[in-house]
């Protein structure tokens, strides 16, 4: 079996109505880390029966592919409805607030978000700021706007590529071990068969 194949599976894993019932339902949430309440909101409404784990994982796939393609180019360059559906939604949950902020120097939330998307959308994620309201990251948000250098900002959004990529090398290094665990079933059955037909 190709490993194209086996991506092929895995996507199918996830209807595109269950992917835009998954998005619906976090935009809908006010604390998006918060993967508990998610899953059982959105449980008895998607077509398949997956597990809180397997939510959980697809969210992180849907933040790590906006936060890998978050350009204006990347996000109009849809394939197809579904796409740009999903890329909408990506937009609407991890896009920058409607709250404008404007530092001394002139930069805006959206242009910070702009330089530096991973490390804007980082507080979605770690504690304790995933706790905080979006009012409260707002506030965060104009605060780092109002430092001088930004060297710990390009220092900190080099650490999170390099983590996005390390995530997207995890997801091939699993399809590869699920191509060569197939390839290994394949080989034993045909080796018991023999060995018992003998």
């Amino acid at each position: 079996m190709e490993c194209q194949q086996e991506t092929s599976v895995i996507k199918k894993l996830w209807s595109e109505k269950d992917e835009i019932t998954l998005l619906e339902t976090l935009k809908q949430i006010s604390n998006k880390s918060d993967m508990n309440m998610l899953y059982e909101i959105v449980k008895p409404y998607l077509e398949e029966e997956f597990s809180e784990d397997q939510v959980s994982e697809k969210v992180s796939w849907f933040k790590t592919n906006f936060m890998n393609n978050n350009s204006e180019d990347a996000l109009q360059g849809t394939s197809s409805s579904h796409d740009a559906k999903i890329r909408e939604l990506y937009k609407e949950i991890w896009g920058e607030s409607e709250t404008a902020v404007v530092g001394p120097h002139g930069m805006t939330g959206k242009e910070f978000q702009a330089l530096y998307p991973r490390f804007s959308a980082i507080i979605e994620d770690l504690p304790p700021y995933n706790k905080i309201s979006d009012e409260g990251k707002a506030v965060i948000t104009a605060c780092m706007l109002n430092m001088q250098s930004r060297m710990e900002f390009e220092e900190i959004e080099d650490i999170l590529m390099n983590y996005y990529a390390r995530q997207v090398k995890r997801a091939e290094i699993r399809l590869l071990l699920c191509k060569k665990l197939s390839e290994l079933l394949q080989k034993g059955t045909k080796a018991y068969h023999q060995t018992h037909q003998d």
